[in-house]
């Protein structure tokens, strides 16, 4: 399993990505996590971008995106 970055996002960007993440855009979650080099996986298609998608609501639901700037 891959090891997840969540520090380097900005905390600027989360407001964006609760929005990403409730509209179920799977292409804006591969493009923050490709843009901040979250981890080390390529996240291109099929199940493997359902996967992102769960690890980035998994998050969300643990409240890691509510300290926004």
């Amino acid at each position: 399993m891959a090891e997840f970055h969540w520090e380097r996002i900005p905390k600027s960007e989360y407001k964006h990505i609760i929005t990403l993440i409730d509209s179920f855009n799977y292409a804006g979650l591969i493009n923050i996590h490709d843009k901040y080099k979250l981890s080390n996986v390529s996240y291109c298609c099929g199940n493997a971008v359902l996967s992102l998608y769960d690890k980035f609501k998994l998050k969300k639901n643990q409240k890691y995106f509510l300290n926004d700037q």
